[in-house]
């Protein structure tokens, strides 16, 4: 039991090391191959920090242990609220922004009753993965839409209106916006070539390349033995495997998400550890979830279906229902999802 915890904690150090060098070496080589940096935010970073929760899954759904796939991605999306959140709440108060709310927020909240709506008939099948990437695809062509669009001054509300509205996807394949596009990128052809290769200059691809490689292959080594020792760790203790997954193994796949936040609180930037967050929430049961469920049909157990993905919601909520009303997570907000994340295991315990 002893070595399964001691492979259990290297396993987990050496998965959330390899997610931040794979982040990195990514988003460099994203840079020199001239990607956008729009590009770059709505994938690698956007999704970076679930890099560990998808390893994970990923290794356990093709351990054909998919209670530990599902727990992880419940709980780690309860851990993102309730114990990040909240952890970090009790050293500062988090300031919010309207954004995060009304288009991530409400969002991250609808892909969670879809995700459980999904689950109701006791498993994430293709077919539900195939509906999980569609709703990603949209999300993503939102932002696109919202952070490459112009920027308007009217009220959060507004925007709102008009980040969900269907109009704004026929308006994308008019003639007159391709046309117009293809102008402006001609215009700017020139200025992106000289910008690229003042890029290159301080990026090393013989460095950075054999990075990406190595900690791509590092995520997948060791999130295999995370979930192998798991699973060694749930026998010896005779707890499910869903209850690991929920705990063990989502709180440590959960660790970038908390060093962001509080560095985040730290220098300030209460909005981006909110972003982060949410972002990390979404891709949980979009890419995660969908990935794991295109290999093999997710199956739940009781405790997951009942129990924890009913409480992923209620957390989600309560979540949104802080935010709207006080636009603020303080210290009293902190001790109450603490509290809450506590009462959550004890009755999954009992």
């Amino acid at each position: 039991m002893l070595f399964d915890l001691f492979i259990f904690i290297i396993s987990l150090v050496i998965l959330v090391k390899a997610t931040d060098v794979f982040v990195d070496s990514a988003a460099l080589l994203a840079k020199f191959f001239g990607v956008s940096e729009l590009l770059i935010g709505l994938t690698v970073v956007a999704f970076g920090t679930s890099l560990p929760e998808l390893g994970s899954s990923v290794a356990a759904t093709l351990l054909g242990n998919y209670s530990i796939a599902l727990g992880n991605i419940i709980g780690s999306n309860i851990a993102n609220i309730a114990l990040v959140i909240g952890s970090t709440a009790l050293f500062s108060t988090i300031l919010l922004n309207k954004v995060a709310f009304f288009r991530d927020g409400l969002f991250m909240l609808g892909v969670s009753v879809l995700f459980y709506l999904l689950a109701l008939d006791g498993s994430i099948s293709g077919l539900d993965a195939l509906i999980l990437l569609a709703f990603l695809a949209y999300y993503l062509f939102l932002l696109y839409r919202w952070e490459g669009g112009k920027k308007e001054s009217f009220s959060h509300e507004i925007k709102v209106i008009d980040f969900f509205n269907v109009r704004w996807i026929l308006d994308t394949f008019g003639f007159t916006d391709v046309f117009r596009r293809h102008i402006a990128q001609s215009r700017r052809k020139k200025k992106t070539g000289e910008r690229l290769k003042q890029t290159r200059k301080g990026i090393n691809i013989w460095m950075h390349g054999p990075s990406f490689l190595l900690s791509g292959v590092l995520i997948y080594l060791s999130a295999k033995y995370l979930i192998v020792s798991a699973s060694q760790l749930a026998t010896a203790f005779g707890i499910s495997s869903a209850i690991v997954g929920l705990s063990a193994v989502a709180i440590g796949t959960s660790l970038p998400e908390l060093t962001v936040s509080i560095v985040s609180v730290i220098k300030g930037h209460g909005s981006l550890l909110v972003g982060n967050i949410i972002g990390s929430n979404i891709a949980n049961l979009l890419v995660v979830g969908s990935v794991a469920a295109l290999i093999h049909p997710l199956t739940l157990e009781p405790s997951l279906l009942w129990i924890a993905l009913p409480a992923m919601l209620l957390f989600s909520l309560l979540f949104l229902v802080i935010m709207r009303v006080e636009w603020k997570f303080g210290r009293r907000e902190g001790i109450l999802f603490l509290f809450l994340y506590g009462l959550l295991f004890y009755v999954l315990l009992h």
